[in-house]
Order: C-alpha cells, then sequence, then structure tokens
C-alpha cells in the first residue's frame, strides 16, 4: 500500500449498554490488508476496564441477559445466531435461519427480534441471476443495489429457528427501537409516484398500528410510556430542522414537545468513523444527539420538557446508548480519531483505546471566520513562503465539516498541500434559513465560496495564488466543477461521485425525486430548463480547469452516468481530463471502501496534484 496509515484506522459500530447498565459492548472493525476489508470482534467494557471476546467474524448481536450476549455471523445462505458469554468466552450454537444479511436489532421475552431484506413478489426470486424485473419506485439505492419490490422486515426468531415475521408485508422498516418487551418501529410502502405516508407500529406479542403521519419521520425511541420521534413536514425546504414529537404507546394523539431549530443527527464530515444509534430515551427522558456550529454534542430533553446540552467538547458523536445512569457514546472528538467514551459528570472518558497516541498522524485546525460564514485551515508547518493548496468542498449540501480527524485532508497536508474548508450556506447547524438553498444550487453557495477564498489568501500570503485546486464529493463534486466555469483560478479540480446533468439526476439517483422536487424546486418534465440551467454540463463551453474524475461504479446517489458526461464534455472541449472507476464501490468510496480502493483513490489525488500544482 502507497499510504499504509489507511491499517491503522480502526472504527467501533453497535455500542449498546447492557440491561442493568454495568456493562457496554461494541463492534472493533480493524483494517486487513489480507482480506482488504475490515474485521470485526465485539470488545466488552465496565467503563474501566475494556477487552475483546469472542472470536472475529460477528456482524451484529445484542445482550440476551447481562452475561450473555447473542451474535450473529454469516453462513452460506442464511445466517447462524450464536449465544456468547461475556464470562468465560464460550459461544454455543442459538438458531439458523434462511436468511441473508439477517441483522440482530435486540431480544424480546429471551427471542431474537431481527431484520432482513425479503423479496415480496416471485418475480423477484433472485434464483436466476439473468435478469432484474423493476416496477417500482426507488428501482434502487446506494450500498444496497436493486430495491424494487424488496423491504426491509421484521421478524421474531426462536430458539428452534421458526421465525414470524411481525411487520406488514409491503411495509419497509426504517427505524427500530426495542425494550425487552416490545418494539416500535416506523417505515413505508413505496409508492410509484410519491413516497406513501410513515407509520408508527408496536409489537409487544400482537400488533398495533399506532400513528400516521404524512411527514418524514427521522428518527424514533421506546420510552416508558411514550413513543418519541423526530419529524420533517414533507412541504418543507431540504435541510429544515425537525420537531420532536411524542405519542402515548397505549395510543392516542401525537404532540409536538420541543422544536428547538437543531439539525438532530451527526451531519458533521469524517472520512473515518460510522453511524449508528443517535436517538435514544431512558424511562421518559429522550437523549439525542445534534449538530451545530460544525460539531455535535449529546442532548437531554426531560420529561418536564427542559432541553441540555450534556456535552462541550468540539467534535463529532455518531453512536449513543443510554441505560439507568450510564451514557456511552462513540466519535471523533477533539484530536482522537474514532473512539468510544463513557460520560461521567460531563467528563468525556475514553474506553475503548482503539488508537495509540501517534499513532495517527495529526495536524492542528486553525478556525477562519468571513463574514457569519465558519471555516479552516490545515497545514503542515514548513518554511516554504510559496505554498499550494487545496480548498475541499462537503456533499449534501445538508452536511457540515467541524474539527474533527479526517484521513484524507491530514494525507493532504502531509504532503505539503494547505487544506481549506468551509461551511458554506446549505451546511446544517447554523439554522433553517442558511440551510436552505430554495432550489438555487450554484448561487449563492458558489458567490461565498469565491469569497471566502479571496478572504483566505489575504490571510495566509504563503498560498500561491496560481496553485490552487479545488475538490468535493458528491455536491461537493458538483459545485468544484461548476466553479470552475465561474473562475479561472484553479489550476486543478478533482470530482468525487459528481453531479454534472440534473435533468438525468431525477431518473438515476437514489433520490432522484426528492433531489428534484426539494434541492432544485423543479422536474425534468416540466420544467428541464431549470434543471439544465442548474447543470454543470451546461456550462462546459467555460470550463478550462484540469479535472481528475473518481466515482465508485456501484455509484446509486450519484450514478456513473454523471461521471460518463462531465468526462465526455471535458474531453470534447479539450480539457485535460482524467476518470478512474472503481469496481464494486458505491457513494462512500473514500470513506467506507475497500482499502485497495481507498489507497488507490488518494493516489491518483496526490498524483493528479502534483502535476497541476
Amino acid at each position: 500500500m502507497r499510504f499504509p496509515e489507511l491499517l491503522a484506522l480502526r472504527h467501533s459500530s453497535h455500542l449498546c449498554i447492557s440491561p442493568s447498565g454495568n456493562a457496554c459492548a461494541f463492534l472493533v472493525h480493524t483494517p486487513s490488508q489480507a482480506e482488504n476489508n475490515y474485521v470485526s470482534q465485539i470488545f466488552i467494557s465496565d467503563y474501566s476496564r475494556t477487552s475483546p471476546i469472542g472470536s472475529p467474524g460477528v456482524t451484529s448481536f445484542a445482550w440476551m441477559d447481562e452475561n450473555t450476549l447473542v451474535i450473529a455471523r454469516p453462513i452460506c445462505g442464511g445466517t447462524a445466531f450464536f449465544s456468547l458469554s461475556i464470562v468465560d468466552g464460550t459461544e454455543r450454537p442459538f438458531a439458523h435461519v434462511d436468511l441473508t444479511a439477517a441483522a440482530i436489532a435486540g431480544v424480546i421475552n429471551g427471542n431474537l427480534l431481527i431484520s432482513a431484506q425479503c423479496h415480496i413478489g416471485p418475480e423477484k426470486d433472485r434464483g436466476n441471476n439473468y435478469w432484474t424485473i423493476l416496477d417500482e419506485l426507488p428501482i434502487w439505492k446506494d450500498d444496497m443495489g436493486y430495491c424494487s419490490k424488496i423491504r426491509h422486515k421484521l421478524f421474531l426468531c426462536t430458539s428452534d429457528g421458526t421465525i414470524q415475521c411481525i411487520s406488514p408485508d409491503k411495509m419497509d422498516v426504517r427505524l427500530i427501537s426495542i425494550d425487552q418487551s416490545r418494539v416500535v418501529y416506523t417505515g413505508h410502502t413505496p409508492n410509484v409516484l410519491n413516497r406513501a405516508t410513515d407509520e408508527i407500529r408496536c409489537w409487544d406479542g400482537a400488533d398495533h398500528f399506532l400513528y400516521k403521519s404524512s411527514d418524514e419521520i427521522t428518527q424514533i425511541a421506546l420510552g416508558s410510556n411514550v413513543v418519541f420521534f423526530s419529524a420533517i413536514s414533507s412541504d418543507q425546504e431540504a435541510g429544515t430542522a425537525p420537531v420532536i414529537e411524542q405519542l402515548p404507546v397505549a395510543g392516542g394523539p401525537a404532540q409536538i414537545i420541543c422544536s428547538p431549530e437543531l439539525a438532530i443527527g451527526n451531519y458533521v464530515i469524517s472520512d473515518v468513523g460510522s453511524c449508528g444509534k443517535i436517538f435514544t430515551a431512558n424511562g421518559d427522558t429522550l437523549y439525542f444527539v445534534a449538530t451545530q456550529n460544525g460539531c455535535s454534542q449529546i442532548y437531554k430533553l426531560s420529561p418536564n420538557l427542559e432541553l441540555v446540552c450534556l456535552t462541550s467538547t468540539m467534535g463529532s458523536i455518531d453512536q449513543l446508548d443510554v441505560q439507568s445512569a450510564h451514557i456511552v457514546f462513540a466519535g471523533l472528538r477533539g484530536t482522537n480519531c474514532h473512539e468510544v467514551y463513557y460520560l461521567n459528570n460531563n467528563e468525556e472518558i475514553n474506553i475503548s483505546l482503539l488508537h495509540k497516541e501517534g499513532e495517527i498522524p495529526y495536524r492542528p485546525m486553525t478556525s477562519i471566520q468571513h463574514e457569519g460564514i465558519q471555516g479552516w485551515v490545515l497545514r503542515e508547518e514548513a518554511e516554504d513562503q510559496s505554498c499550494p493548496a487545496v480548498i475541499l468542498l462537503h456533499d449534501g449540501p445538508q452536511q457540515a465539516f467541524g474539527e474533527v480527524y479526517h484521513f484524507g485532508m491530514q494525507l493532504l497536508a502531509q504532503s505539503g498541500y494547505e487544506v481549506l474548508f468551509v461551511n458554506l450556506p446549505g451546511s446544517i447547524g447554523y439554522g433553517n434559513e442558511y440551510a436552505t438553498l430554495g432550489g438555487h444550487w450554484g448561487e449563492k453557495d458558489c458567490d461565498v465560496l469565491l469569497q471566502f477564498l479571496e478572504f483566505v489568501l489575504t490571510v495566509y500570503p504563503e498560498i500561491d495564488p496560481s496553485r490552487l485546486a479545488i475538490m468535493g464529493t458528491g455536491y461537493g463534486a458538483y459545485l468544484a466543477s461548476l466553479a470552475t466555469s465561474k473562475t479561472n483560478c484553479f489550476a486543478a479540480a478533482i470530482c468525487d461521485g459528481t453531479i454534472s446533468n440534473c435533468i438525468s439526476m431525477e431518473a438515476t439517483s437514489d433520490h432522484g425525486l426528492t433531489f428534484s422536487a426539494k434541492q432544485m424546486k423543479a422536474n425534468s418534465y416540466t420544467q428541464p430548463e431549470k434543471l439544465w440551467e442548474r447543470s454543470p454540463l451546461s456550462r462546459i463551453a467555460s470550463m478550462k480547469t484540469p479535472t481528475l474524475i473518481l466515482h465508485g461504479e456501484d455509484d446509486r446517489s450519484s450514478h456513473l452516468s454523471q461521471g460518463y458526461m462531465l468526462f465526455t464534455a471535458l474531453k470534447v472541449h479539450n480539457i485535460p481530463t482524467r476518470m478512474c472507476i472503481f469496481q464494486g464501490e458505491n457513494h462512500n468510496l473514500s470513506s467506507n471502501g475497500t482499502l485497495a480502493a481507498r489507497d488507490r483513490y488518494f493516489s491518483e489525488v496526490i498524483q493528479w496534484l502534483s502535476v497541476y500544482l
């Protein structure tokens, strides 16, 4: 590998506290060059000591009781479940099911609650791989492939392997929250034209319908007597913060209990770590993660509706669990890479120690404020008074940069480039007005980008204005290519998973209809001219910047055709262009791709910059 540092980037997932709260468990994913993938193993912590247990290869788990976990391992044609003693590490067979991609969602009265992708029509039988039938929208999803007539379903599994489906046959289950005797979940039935209404249902031995909403339900948590959920109205702008509602588990109307204009979730960008549960209840107190001003923190909403922020360290939090008086979370805090923490009287105690001190090179970031716009510069200290620089643009646009470890940024700084990054209009965590572009991609966001860059060049005179590059992923790649049509100040551009044609984006993206309706405020059937004028391809005659295009072949968010079209247009106009296609990789290539793919990805980036900067 050209960048062996990738082999040191471990991360955790499936963070979960035991029923009494005396311990927590989580999966640790360790890079393996030999397998070109990550090897996962369970770790147990009593908040003072943490150690691995069992053998590698676990894909999911749940607490059976205080001393026992039930774990899942994939086998040919199905999934095998085992009980794992945390006392002596012994494994015993529990059950086997003929469901692939089956994940343990929890344990209810000693039985497993599992979720799995299932076909709901005979024509979707994968016994014959020569064709795929599509007869509903959406047709596919990133990291999943074709999803027409495929549903996420919930099953109850007994120790003899008997399974019972407990969710409606045609529902696609999206969010789950359980206690030891029941589960609440939300999902919808895909519709040909529009997203169907979300439902909230409860299973406690029998199925109960609780609530139907035309709003998009984004999070759910089961309390003692109520169900908490966050929701965004279907007619609100993309980027609008959700409200928090609750409804009685026994049935009754939902009511809004909090509208804090907080972006609930972790939207802080990094290329290490993993997403998990960030919305949970302990009794009838709600705990959740929200993003604000380039960092994410834990908030507590008490039954008296008092909202309190419990953490304060700069960084991000991508997993959370609460049980009794114990709070654990995982993320990137301060200068650390991904770790698991125990929150004790507002003190964040690292209980995972996945990275040794000095194992991961880290260059500090300096905050830059310009006319209310928050940005940063990351650089390698050097005596060179004429430095090249790269400005990075995040995906979304409803995401955000922050002061967290980012391998790609650190690598660029280590390679001699000053790295600039900024939360432009459209970014999450600065209020609803800032996060909503109103369909006008490439206008105010691009103008602010160029103004910010001009300001940075006055603050850091060591940056050589003739040696600037611009780089982005998804929306960031869209904005990068569009910016090269408005200015010739960039000597190089790098577009990862780009968007080049907003008309075809509607039909090929896994969020195509939402992209057009919410992000662009137009559609390709009645207003194609609006989508075309927002498309970088419409401005190809103005582009002069040498451009590297990186694209996952299985990218279903920004389909591979988006990269092909930009590559072809630049070639036709005699612009130096190179395209690297990564087989088997999706839209999250740079952060979740295989080790070999990520190594080649960064090799392509460094090589392109060395030629043109």
